[in-house]
């Protein structure tokens, strides 16, 4: 009677696995060619889903652990899908991502049984959103290579025009600025959302229609979309007209910078020095800008804090400049305590000669890595380091 009790726990405990084995996507073997999935797909006659993904890319782990894995998910999916997971920079990978254009991870791809493009996305996705996109790559009305199609045989209407751009922007192909003109030339006022989402995105330079309407209007975009996206604009399209010609210094900038924006102009040139001594290799000065940045306008952003306080830690080795790098580190901790800026804190720590604070940072930092699934080999190495500190010269 026992050993039959055990039996029955057996099977039951099998049944529980094979169950959670099939509530999310079913991924056809790794070992499938890319002929073979088309066979496949052709046999069972079934458009192709592919996860186009990177071993290195944070992101496509996330769809893995978190979306993949899911029953909704798994059920629209395997019943609409043959599921295919390939890694672009392995085997076929390489060829399949130029093929089809690649330009981000994780990318989508929905192909048919001749492996023709149906619809695409990218990035990481909430259940609910990719079991939208199952929906969107398999209507007609809305897949991209539909699109592709309808606007190669001449449609031009706005309301199409419209939704082809969008549905470019949303994949970062290049075409959707082509076709998002052609939207606006039809549009005769563009004191609406829809036109000023689409300038927003076709702003590349500091010159040109796009940009004098832009700034002439600046009350009604920050309204829109915030001071920060808005200075975002500019910044970008001022550094890249005068990253196009041979007057790049902060002067002409800060010119630039005053007709566009004139009561952010010095935030927005200090943030321009920035890039400015970067690019120049000049960090003191780099360091000196970040700081005059955060004194004129102070950085609530997690990650652009973060983001400077590593270029102070690779780069700066004066202990005054140092100082204000570590505060910026702290401050990146206090708003969003994550892996990436506490592990740069105890960077911070540790070559500023605060070897206890450091090595209990970089502890704390490898702990909210194993949670996350990041890699945290570089905070390892970190405090296998014999030597910390600043040069003594410094």
């Amino acid at each position: 009677m026992k050993s039959i009790l055990n039996i029955l726990i057996v099977i039951l405990a099998l049944g529980t696995v094979l169950n959670a084995q099939k509530a999310g996507i079913q991924f056809v073997s790794n070992t499938l060619t890319f002929k073979e999935i088309l066979e496949k797909a052709q046999k069972e006659n079934k458009p192709i889903f592919i996860d186009a993904f990177a071993e290195w890319c944070g992101p496509c782990k996330k769809m893995d652990r978190e979306v993949f894995v899911t029953s909704s998910v798994g059920e629209v999916y395997n019943a609409k899908f043959i599921n295919v997971k390939i890694d672009m920079e392995k085997g076929e990978g390489p060829e399949l991502a130029k093929k089809y254009g690649i330009q981000a991870y994780p990318s989508y791809l929905f192909l048919d049984t001749d492996g023709g493009m149906l619809h695409r996305s990218v990035g990481f996705q909430q259940p609910d959103m990719f079991i939208e996109l199952a929906n969107v790559a398999t209507d007609p009305a809305k897949q991209l290579g539909s699109m592709s199609r309808q606007y190669f045989n001449g449609n031009r209407q706005p309301d199409f025009l419209y939704n082809y751009t969008v549905a470019l922007m949303d994949v970062m192909d290049p075409k959707a600025k082509e076709i998002g003109g052609e939207y606006l030339k039809t549009q005769t006022d563009w004191n609406n959302d829809n036109s000023r989402q689409f300038l927003m995105n076709f702003i590349d330079k500091a010159d040109g229609e796009y940009y004098e309407y832009m700034i002439t209007n600046r009350a009604a975009f920050i309204d829109q979309f915030g001071k920060e996206s808005y200075n975002n604009i500019v910044l970008r399209a001022v550094s890249n007209k005068l990253g196009s010609e041979d007057a790049m210094d902060p002067e002409y900038a800060g010119r630039l910078f005053n007709t566009a924006y004139p009561e952010e102009a010095a935030a927005l040139k200090a943030q321009y020095k920035m890039m400015y001594y970067q690019r120049l290799k000049q960090f003191d000065a780099y360091a000196r800008a970040a700081i005059e940045l955060n004194t004129i306008s102070p950085i609530q952003n997690p990650y652009q804090l973060n983001q400077i306080a590593w270029t102070f830690y690779e780069q700066v080795t004066d202990k005054g400049l140092l100082k204000e790098g570590l505060k910026m580190a702290e401050k990146s901790v206090s708003i969003s305590k994550e892996y990436a800026n506490m592990d740069t804190l105890a960077a911070l720590y540790l070559k500023m000669g605060k070897k206890k604070l450091g090595k209990k940072t970089a502890k704390e930092a490898i702990e909210i890595a194993k949670t996350t699934g990041e890699d945290y080999s570089g905070t390892e190495e970190l405090l296998k380091k014999k030597k910390h500190g600043v040069p003594a010269q410094s």
